[in-house]
């Protein structure tokens, strides 16, 4: 596959977009492959996105997202996400949604306390 690591990173940032995600990379070139006569490697690239990326984007991803709580509107984890790699790095990619979730409970607990006095 020409330019494999650029639609790697594309396909990274796909998977940020609710619903579409990794789709709008791999089913493009899935048809490209058909078109170019590459039928095969087209069933395969699509038969992988479906089955494979698919079936991790729709099980592991939620299960993913009710083990870590999060509970942040997603362009909120978007904009963390982005803004954490843009602060710290790859670790951004971590930190950034963390110190989000966390400035929101610390945001909760003091307006817990402001209406308990």
């Amino acid at each position: 596959m020409p330019r494999a690591l650029v639609l790697a990173e594309v396909t990274f940032f796909a998977s940020f977009v609710p619903t579409l995600g990794t789709a709008v990379v791999w089913v493009p070139v899935a048809i490209g492959y058909a078109l170019a006569d590459h039928v095969v490697k087209g069933a395969v690239v699509a038969g992988f996105g479906l089955v494979v990326v698919g079936s991790l984007d729709n099980v592991l991803r939620p299960a993913l997202a009710r083990w870590g709580k999060l509970e942040l509107p997603v362009y909120l984890q978007i904009l963390s996400v982005f803004g954490g790699i843009a602060a710290f790095g790859a670790w951004g990619f971590l930190l950034g949604p963390l110190l989000i979730r966390m400035a929101k409970e610390a945001l909760n607990i003091v307006a817990d306390e402001r209406l308990s006095r």
